[in-house]
């Protein structure tokens, strides 16, 4: 079924993906985020444009495809930082430091997630890490725990307080590098 008005079918598009995603059900849901991405492009809609890279990265995480969790979370940051929302740029920021731990890059994950945390606390959003959402917190404690059990309590120390010590667009410019850990 489509609908006449094009930002009707994307806004109701973007829940049942949202849907498909909390459920785990990427086989479902990528064929309709693809869809969404071509009309938020379309109509110029950057925070649809923003949720979609989103759901496209939290699709491929799920599915362990963590380079390209991690270009779609790259996606997603660079569009809401042009929409100019600190919050999303948070969440996206831990999207990529779990995609980033599942490729065994351990230091730049915990060095993003310590910055983006520091981050949220410092505007009062709520810290990305403690979304109570089932499956981003599994995935948190299997990428972000589950690295620091791997590393140790004196190397995660470390590498968080290098993540709190860099500033946000600091933290940014070094999530986007893609060839830097």
């Amino acid at each position: 079924m489509e609908l006449k008005d094009p930002s009707v079918e994307l806004h109701c598009m973007i829940f049942v993906i949202y849907g498909y995603v909390l459920h785990k059900k990427t086989g479902e849901a990528r064929p309709m985020v693809r869809k969404a991405l071509k009309i938020a492009e379309e109509l110029e809609n950057l925070f649809s444009v923003f949720l979609v890279h989103h759901m496209l990265g939290d699709c491929a995480w799920i599915d362990g495809k963590y380079l390209e969790s991690e270009s779609e979370y790259g996606m997603g940051v660079k569009t809401i930082l042009k929409y100019g929302d600190t919050s999303y740029t948070c969440i996206d920021m831990l999207g990529f430091a779990m995609s980033i731990a599942g490729q065994g890059r351990y230091a730049k994950a915990l060095r993003l997630n310590a910055a983006a945390t520091k981050t949220a606390l410092i505007y009062g959003f709520i810290v990305p890490e403690e979304i109570p959402i089932e499956f981003w917190h599994e995935l948190v404690m299997q990428h972000i725990v589950g690295t620091r059990k791997t590393l140790g309590e004196e190397l995660t120390n470390k590498y968080e307080e290098e993540g709190c010590a860099l500033s946000f667009d600091e933290a940014v410019k070094y999530a986007l590098n893609f060839k830097i850990d």
